[in-house]
């Protein structure tokens, strides 16, 4: 159920906003996909995996004090986000392909790499598209 809400309301807006954006300026899309993030650490875990939620990233980016500590693994991945905001702020330049309507580039980044990602059909675009408009 939280796949297809997320998908439905935030993965269709994010596509068309990245489309409109990208139709006119420079654009830099990105999805972070790390599965196994801390969890918050005065609450009980989920029965479930969650995945990477909003705010996921933000103890990669952050030391805010509400999340369990990075593992090495996610530690390596911090290290990497902190370079490449701090790259993209200096330069407004990304080690990644621009998004454009002809060419959606998206970046998957996680602790397993930084690679390239088909946002819209992970996420179902097309669908949900014609379903919601």
């Amino acid at each position: 159920m939280a796949a297809a809400m997320t998908d439905a309301l935030w993965g269709r807006t994010a596509v068309d906003t990245n489309r409109a954006l990208g139709a006119r300026t420079q654009t830099y899309a990105y999805e972070f996909a790390e599965a196994g993030n801390p969890w918050f650490k005065d609450l009980p875990r989920g029965s479930f995996p969650v995945g990477a939620p909003h705010l996921a990233e933000l103890p990669y980016l952050f030391d805010l004090g509400w999340a369990e500590p990075l593992n090495t693994a996610q530690q390596a991945l911090s290290a990497s986000l902190i370079d490449t905001w701090s790259d993209f702020a200096r330069t407004g330049r990304t080690a990644w392909k621009p998004y454009t309507p002809a060419a959606p580039n998206v970046r998957s980044l996680s602790s397993a790499g930084s690679r390239p990602t088909d946002f819209e059909g992970g996420h179902k675009y097309p669908f949900w598209k014609e379903l919601l408009g």
